[in-house]
């Protein structure tokens, strides 16, 4: 009995030692395995690329990466071995550095490592250089390769872009998205339908992996109120699109009318011709017209002080006839409101403008005298009425006046005899300027105030000395130092029109004799036929008015001229009033395959992913089929049985020793 319980405690022993030694198996790998996986690594080593140091030291073989291309696929980590050998045993310290050779940059400098590992590439060329020292002798060693890491090209995104976008009326359309191109490429970004109203503009368009545009647009008045849908399109040089529907609403506001014909202040005698004044007031209203009687507006004359001996008709006319007993200044307040537009829900958006009616309101004074006394300016700057400035530099000047008789003038600013400000009713009034680049000589400034009759005005005569006007650059232009860019043009075109034949344009008048050469030796070189080769026109303008053609977009471009255009003949081609993005698709054509239209197209392991596209997300995996799962599972068996195992064990052990004591 006592030899049967001392076999099953060491049968019991060595269940859990083997049990012990499978768990380890299962989560951790032998040394031997990593020793006779470097010998079969290094029994067929063949070095990349070998440095030898001046001094004595170990030379170092790179046995991967090697000097070849490497084929990853589209959003997979570039993960490559990093195997080394040397003829030395005693090496420490390896480090590597990782360099991007198309972008010239340092990628990981002087990174630790232990052979025979892993590391993360970059796209493109890179160059690996490799160091270690002795720890005897303390020389060291180093080697470098070039290889070279490939993806498939995949196709831009557009990012960051609403599908609705509102504006409001009086303003310029002004948004910003993203491009998102991991090739790198030249990208074409347009807009469609294109127009002079709307256009977009790279701001970076080569050498990101982000591209930065501008969705802009004119200034958008009265006239362009509405609703626009567009396609914003991204297209790369091998022809992987991504298209953005878009609506642009421009939101309309009800404009502020413009009152004419009110002046500051007027003076009238008691007697004689000038006894007398007829007002007439004008209108000039966005949406109300022009017409004072029109129904459209509503209007007010208030007295501040004084008394009310006139009115306005229903013609925007007042009659003013003064005598002796209206001696004095009489202060009045004209207000007109005009009518509102229909509220859009979403007004809010555009601050300090509304829907709801403008009421403007204007003061004057009238002023009846027995003899009227001129205003005066009282003080002035500058001080200095003669003096020099750089056409560039900005002037300050400011007047101060007073009337006798009571009455509050109007100011009025002129420049070389041209009226550049009016300011009624007002005692001090001020006044900035700048000649600007390219002015020079001699000019004058003019101010001068006014009761309606009798005036009083003070000049300043000021040398201008001339600052050149800056040419954009790579607009051309002569040597010289420095200078400010005065303007640089933006460009908006519309769409090319219809592909037009260029013989029969040639026999119709309509091409040059230069344009009809310089359009056949461009269909030569992309060999067009006579019958095939056609031209396309176009309308560009600056949007910033720089009055240069620094950039400007080509106006005239090739095409295969076909006389039926249709989205079935393979031809990117222009027709029915818009331009397909790529051969017969988008435009007046069915979209053009993207990675954003939720369909399974273009090679795509699933809908909008793979292929050109981002990567699929991984499929679930069954719980039974998860490695990692399986492992945890047998992990948790393998230690419940162990565990029972060494209760019977204990229990046994305790047993054995309690029967021993028993017998002692």
């Amino acid at each position: 009995m006592k030899k049967i319980k001392v076999i099953r405690v060491l049968i019991f022993c060595a269940l859990a030692i083997l049990l012990f030694v499978l768990i380890l198996k299962m989560f951790s790998l032998p040394l031997q395995f990593f020793a006779g996986y470097a010998d079969e690594v290094f029994s067929g080593v063949k070095a990349s690329i070998a440095f030898f140091v001046e001094k004595p030291g170990p030379i170092i073989f790179i046995v991967s990466p090697e000097n070849v291309t490497y084929n990853f696929n589209i959003g997979s980590p570039y993960l490559l071995n990093l195997t080394v050998h040397s003829n030395e045993t005693n090496l420490v310290g390896w480090r590597y550095t990782l360099y991007d050779l198309r972008h010239n940059v340092i990628v990981n400098e002087s990174v630790p490592f232990e052979p025979n590992t892993t590391f993360y590439a970059v796209r493109w060329q890179n160059k690996l250089s490799v160091f270690a020292n002795n720890s005897k002798t303390g020389s060291s060693g180093s080697a470098s390769v070039i290889f070279f890491v490939n993806v498939p090209n995949s196709a831009p995104a557009i990012q960051n872009l609403s599908s609705q976008i509102y504006v409001c009326e009086n303003r310029a359309l002004n948004v910003y998205f993203n491009v998102i191109d991991p090739d790198e490429d030249t990208l074409q970004i347009g807009i469609s339908p294109a127009d002079l109203i709307f256009g977009v503009y790279p701001v970076v368009s080569y050498g990101k992996t982000r591209v930065d545009a501008n969705l802009f647009s004119i200034l958008l008045n009265k006239k362009y109120v509405g609703n626009y849908s567009k396609d914003v399109f991204v297209i790369d040089p091998q022809g992987k699109i991504d298209t953005k529907k878009i609506n642009i609403t421009v939101i309309e506001v009800n404009n502020v009318p413009v009152l004419e014909g009110l002046r500051g202040s007027y003076t009238l005698y008691t007697r004689g011709e000038e006894s007398t004044e007829i007002i007439e007031l004008s209108i000039n209203d966005v949406e109300g017209g022009k017409e004072f009687n029109s129904g459209n507006f509503t209007y007010n004359l208030s007295v501040l002080s004084g008394v009310k001996f006139f009115d306005f008709d229903s013609y925007g006319r007042a009659y003013l006839v003064a005598n002796e007993s209206l001696v004095g200044v009489h202060n009045y307040m004209f207000c007109l409101t005009d009518k509102g537009v229909p509220e859009h829900p979403n007004i809010s958006l555009c601050t300090n403008q509304k829907a709801s009616n403008n009421t403007i309101c204007q003061n004057f004074s009238v002023t009846v005298t027995n003899e009227n006394r001129a205003p005066t300016i009282t003080s002035y700057y500058p001080l200095l009425k003669n003096f020099s400035v750089n056409g560039t530099d900005l002037i300050y000047f400011n007047i101060t006046s007073f009337d006798p008789d009571g009455t509050t003038p109007d100011n009025y600013w002129f420049v070389d005899g041209n009226l550049v400000k009016y300011e009624h009713l007002a005692e001090f009034s001020n006044f900035t300027y700048s000649f600007g680049c390219g002015v020079s000589g001699k000019h004058i400034i003019e101010a001068r105030v006014s009761d309606g009759l009798a005036n009083d005005s003070v000049q300043w005569d000021i040398n201008v000395s001339l600052v050149p006007c800056a040419v954009p650059p790579g607009a051309g232009g002569g040597g010289g130092g420095a200078a400010i860019v005065a303007c640089a043009p933006k460009w908006i075109c519309n769409d090319w029109g219809t592909c037009q034949n260029t013989e029969n344009s040639l026999k119709a008048g309509v091409l040059s004799g230069e344009d009809y050469r310089d359009i056949k030796n461009l269909c030569l070189r992309d060999t067009l036929t006579e019958s095939s080769c056609g031209f396309q026109v176009r309308d560009c303008f600056d949007l910033n008015a720089c009055n240069v053609t620094f950039n400007l977009p080509s106006e005239l471009q090739i095409c295969y001229y076909t006389s039926e255009p249709s989205c079935f003949d393979g031809i990117k081609n222009c027709h029915d009033g818009l331009c397909e993005f790529l051969v017969d698709c988008g435009g007046p054509c069915p979209p053009c395959p993207t990675c954003s239209d939720r369909i399974k197209n273009q090679n795509e392991e699933g809908v909008d992913c793979g292929g050109p596209c981002p990567p699929c997300p991984p499929a679930a995996i069954p719980l039974l089929e998860r490695r990692d799962s399986v492992k945890l599972i047998l992990l948790i068996l393998n230690l419940s049985l162990l565990f029972v195992i060494l209760i019977i064990l204990a229990r046994i052990l305790l047993k054995y020793i309690r029967s021993r004591l028993d017998k002692s």
